[in-house]
């Protein structure tokens, strides 16, 4: 049962992190390299809260929220006159830098070591420490992520994210302010990696910077692609697919120990291939979920 539990979280984490990816990458066509820093950003929250200042893991949980979104919407600040192009190659530099500057933070991060012993946060005087209870905790968060974005994605706002990705030009042509879309994508890409980073300190109670460099953004895209852009449901079905994936090559009993960890990267790089070659657009495209919500609306009128 704690095996699973753990999967749970692993999942939530990872999805919550990849949904708020997906606001800026599928429905604004901006990618951007720093979801690994922002998930560091609010690892580190709670690292810090926590043990710096002794407070309660659930106050750097929020902390880690906010402070995720906040760092966001300096990213995109730092980047809002860039080309597409150029925006990626800065944002990679943004990611690097961060990292760095969180290696170089001395006691108060830790340093290369990290920071260990981070309490479970405590919900209503009850410990969250253990997978189970911890689980069930990560996915009503995970929950709660979910509705506010799908509220979001049937919004007139993401209308305009929309619009934003195929003409940027046509977008500012009608009134609206590009730089505005783009801060207000850094901000809720931050809150989610920074609320994903927060939940995964304060489960794992120890952090480090190796955990969070431009490999961590890298495959945060990753799920993105293999799962579909654009909507809400394809990056859960990414995330759980390339999660189940190790788990399912970790249970084969036919292999030998020391050929597992190689068979499985291998494997696990044939399947990302395969699907990026074979289902380009990803596992639940967007164009399908657009025809649906048009087929619904039909049906309900």
């Amino acid at each position: 049962m704690e095996y699973f539990a753990t999967l749970i979280i692993v999942f939530s984490v990872a999805a919550i992190a990849a949904l708020a990816l997906n606001i800026s990458v599928g429905y604004a066509g901006q990618l951007t390299m720093t979801h690994g820093a922002l998930m560091a950003v609010g690892a580190y929250s709670v690292g810090i809260i926590a043990n710096s200042f002794g407070l309660n893991s659930l106050i750097g949980i929020v902390v880690g929220l906010v402070a995720g979104g906040v760092v966001g919407v300096l990213f995109s600040l730092a980047a809002v006159r860039l080309s597409d192009y150029d925006f990626v190659l800065v944002s990679l530099i943004l990611q690097m830098m961060l990292i760095e500057v969180i290696r170089r933070g001395g006691d108060l991060t830790g340093g290369s070591g990290g920071i260990g012993g981070i309490a479970a946060p405590e919900l209503f005087g009850l410990s969250l420490a253990g997978p189970i209870p911890f689980a069930l905790f990560a996915l009503v968060v995970l929950a709660v992520v979910i509705v506010i974005l799908v509220r979001v994605g049937h919004s007139p706002f993401a209308l305009s994210l929309r619009g934003f990705r195929d003409s940027q030009a046509s977008i500012a042509a009608l009134g609206k302010s590009t730089v505005s879309i783009r801060l207000s994508v850094g901000a809720i890409a931050g809150l989610g990696a920074g609320l994903g980073g927060a939940l995964q300190a304060s489960y794992l109670s120890f952090i480090s910077p190796i955990s969070y460099t431009e490999f961590l953004s890298f495959l945060m895209i990753i799920y993105l692609l293999v799962g579909g852009i654009g909507n809400i449901w394809g990056p859960l079905v990414g995330v759980a697919v390339l999660i189940a994936v190790p788990e399912i090559i970790r249970n084969l009993d036919f292999l030998p120990t020391a050929l597992a960890a190689p068979f499985e990267r291998i494997v696990y790089g044939l399947v990302v291939i395969g699907f990026v070659i074979f289902l380009p657009r990803g596992i639940i495209p967007e164009r399908s979920i657009l025809k649906f919500a048009k087929i619904r609306k039909a049906v309900a009128a």
